[in-house]
């Protein structure tokens, strides 16, 4: 391991299905490699993107060093349309290298003319990318109200705004209950909520976080990570 500046092994499912979502939203993403967490903190325009996981969460994990790895996600697409859910992948980089490696272990076995199985294994050399970025941090902010909802209800908002065709939506209090409200001339864009709708499968219940003048959060939770989907005209975001 020595040779590694990274090394980690997840199932394939979940983080090709970040991925390929994130892809839909960003061009380009990268990976804040730590030694026990990996985060994602990406802005393009009015919508910030931020995912977590921690080391508990993967198979194998070890890092020697912090890391930012750039990802072309357009490009890397059709790397994901080829890994099956139901396999491993292990990525890793070795400090020598000006590339980085994706290693596809499919755990189904395949079988030839001659009745032989073997384990079948991807195996693709990524060039590093270089990127103008900056950590970001985003300033801790207390909520006044949170509200969970199924993700099926996410899902009959995003198809009744396409079907009337509206261009803003805003989400109105009353009584402690939330609703939404769809509209042309205020509020949010309504193309920020189909974002939020490519992660609806991600978990069954959706929390959402609203304070006035402050971006309204979409978070999305399950036992692997944490995606947060943040919509407004302001991002409370330092540089460090």
């Amino acid at each position: 391991m020595e040779d590694y500046i990274f090394k980690i092994t997840m199932h394939s499912k979940p983080i090709k299905y970040l991925l390929f979502n994130l892809s839909k939203i960003l061009d380009i993403t990268t990976l804040n490699i730590y030694k026990d967490k990996i985060i994602i903190t990406d802005k393009k325009e009015d919508i910030l993107c931020w995912v977590k996981f921690e080391m508990k969460d993967f198979q194998e994990y070890y890092v020697s060093e912090d890391y930012q790895l750039h990802i072309d996600l357009k490009r890397f697409r059709g790397v994901l349309e080829n890994i099956r859910n139901d396999s491993s992948l292990t990525i890793s980089k070795k400090k020598d290298t000006e590339y980085w490696c994706l290693d596809n272990h499919d755990d189904k076995e395949k079988t030839f003319n001659k009745g032989i199985l073997c384990l079948c294994l991807q195996h693709y050399k990524i060039q590093h990318i270089g990127r103008w970025y900056k950590k970001k941090i985003i300033k801790s902010q207390m909520f006044d109200e949170m509200w969970t909802i199924k993700s099926e209800a996410l899902t009959d908002w995003i198809k009744n705004m396409k079907q009337h065709k509206y261009e803003m939506f805003d989400l109105e209090i009353k009584d402690n209950n939330m609703s939404i409200v769809y509209g042309n001339y205020q509020g949010y864009l309504s193309k920020y909520l189909k974002y939020c709708g490519y992660f609806t499968d991600w978990c069954n219940e959706i929390n959402i976080y609203k304070k006035d003048n402050f971006p309204v959060m979409f978070s999305f939770a399950n036992d692997f990570g944490n995606i947060r989907i943040c919509i407004d005209k302001k991002l409370y975001i330092s540089y460090i």
